[in-house]
């Protein structure tokens, strides 16, 4: 892969942050690094949204407000993951809502945290692939239109990495001068370790 030298280590990283999380059942992707469609980038990019917004949902139906506070995390800091959770669902409303027809279902998942410091972990993990993703899937994309939307979700999604790397584990709020884009088969490759079931309706992804 034309990339894998410069995010080698980052892709390592986010693979062992999910490590023994067992990938089974049928999980629909190609077996190459193949160029996209625009309608197959977005589709791409909602699969990922879709994860992230049952990742949000699932985490905060499991823990509380009151189980972040005894944990020793602030008010406010719950409540900024609450607006994360809230991005992630109007990410995927927007992205549905462009592919009309061509929208992807959600997958089945399975999400292994156990305390709510899991929660923010896997939280800045997934938000760093999101931004990754997106950007390494911008050349794909034809439609000025939808460059511009999906633009403008790249940077939400760094934006929120940004603050959960600093404000939640106050570590420094960017990776360095440049953002290390993905390709989405190694973006797939990360998200996979997630992904136990796939919707037999759902197109197969060349990835």
């Amino acid at each position: 892969m034309k990339t894998f030298a410069l995010v080698a280590p980052f892709v390592f990283l986010a693979i062992s942050a999910v490590r023994g999380t067992p990938l089974v059942g049928n999980v629909r992707r190609g077996t190459s690094d193949t160029a996209l469609t625009q309608t197959q980038a977005l589709q791409f990019a909602l699969t990922l949204e879709h994860l992230e917004n049952a990742y949000y949902t699932e985490a905060l139906a499991k823990f509380s407000k009151a189980d972040f506070l005894k944990a020793g995390y602030k008010d406010w800091q719950y409540g900024r993951l609450t607006q994360i959770a809230d991005h992630e669902a109007t990410h995927v409303k927007f992205l549905t809502t462009t592919l009309g027809a061509d929208a992807v279902d959600a997958d089945e998942y399975n999400f292994q945290y156990t305390t709510p410091g899991d929660v923010f972990k896997t939280s800045l993990m997934l938000e760093r692939v999101g931004t990754a993703a997106y950007l390494g899937a911008a050349h794909f994309l034809t439609d000025p239109n939808v460059i511009t939307a999906a633009g403008a979700i790249l940077t939400t999604e760094a934006r929120q990495a940004s603050w959960t790397n600093s404000a939640v584990f106050m570590r420094e709020g960017w990776p360095g001068p440049y953002e290390t884009p993905l390709t989405p088969n190694q973006v797939y490759t990360i998200a996979s370790q997630f992904i136990t079931n796939s919707p037999q309706t759902n197109p197969e992804l060349p990835v």
